[in-house]
């Protein structure tokens, strides 16, 4: 049913985490390969069948450098 939801676009309003956020919007919010657990999942799902997103993160990463970028760099 959540499925369906999701991907459906009965969803008003998501709120999301994120590694990265390009200009036009796309989000990069999976773990980078080489880091530990986590991958490219549902949150995809989430994002794309929603009307609104909204991304709640840091504006830089630990070592100072921007997280919104031109265009995303994690693959």
């Amino acid at each position: 049913m959540l499925i369906r939801i999701m991907r459906g676009g009965h969803l008003d309003l998501t709120i999301l985490g994120s590694y990265q956020v390009s200009e036009d919007g796309d989000l990069a919010n999976y773990q980078p390969p080489g880091r530990g657990v986590g991958g490219i999942g549902g949150a995809m799902d989430v994002a794309s069948g929603a009307k609104r997103v909204f991304v709640a993160m840091t504006h830089v990463d630990k070592q100072g450098n921007p997280k919104i970028l031109k265009k995303c760099t994690i693959l």
